[in-house]
């Protein structure tokens, strides 16, 4: 009697972490030829900006980060507007006190409350490491953490390429830009594959 051994499918992963208004995201799906077979995951926790959703794009109003949590967000505002929730749809950040602000600029930061999701576990629990996993990860200060988590756990192995901006210069302390440089030495030592931009 023979048997038929059926081999697990390998998934076309894109995690756009860090949204906004799908700028990034679209960009990839050209640049990648991304069609319809992949699977495609976008985060973007700040509920004030409005946008449209691009078609096959799964959309989580939660905030990368390293636990499930509910935590305090500084977005983007007009200082004019800087006690309403109106906000310029621009940067937002959970690490609002290292950051650098320039007080006479005329963009301050309201602070609103948002679910933050663990990057790690959704990795985990969705995806295994025969998946092609693609991530665009945006997320203004706290890559630092998230790239630290999936380093420890291995769960960065998952990952077949990574796009990645370093938000170390928009803070006050020079550790961010040591713990880039030592994660960037990782990768390289590695052998995973990462573009900065």
């Amino acid at each position: 009697m023979g048997y038929k051994i059926f081999k697990k499918e390998m998934k076309k992963v894109l995690l756009d972490c860090g949204a906004n208004h799908f700028q990034g995201l679209k960009k990839l799906i050209k640049d990648l030829s991304i069609d319809s077979e992949w699977v495609i995951h976008s985060f973007e926790p700040n509920h004030n900006i409005q946008i449209d959703v691009p078609n096959n794009v799964n959309l989580h109003r939660k905030a990368i980060w390293i636990k499930d949590d509910i935590l305090p967000f500084a977005v983007e505002s007009s200082r004019a507007d800087i006690n309403s929730n109106v906000n310029t749809g621009g940067g937002s950040t959970l690490n609002m006190n290292a950051l650098i602000q320039d007080p006479s600029s005329p963009v301050g930061f309201t602070k609103i409350s948002v679910a933050t999701i663990d990057f790690n576990e959704f990795i985990k629990n969705n995806f295994s490491k025969e998946d092609y996993i693609v991530v665009k990860m945006d997320i203004e200060g706290a890559e630092f953490e998230v790239i630290a988590k999936l380093i420890d756990t291995g769960v960065i192995h998952y990952i077949d390429y990574l796009f990645i901006e370093y938000h170390d210069k928009s803070f006050k302390t020079p550790k961010f830009s040591k713990i880039k440089d030592e994660q960037i030495k990782f990768f390289n030592d590695n052998n995973i594959k990462f573009e900065l931009y």
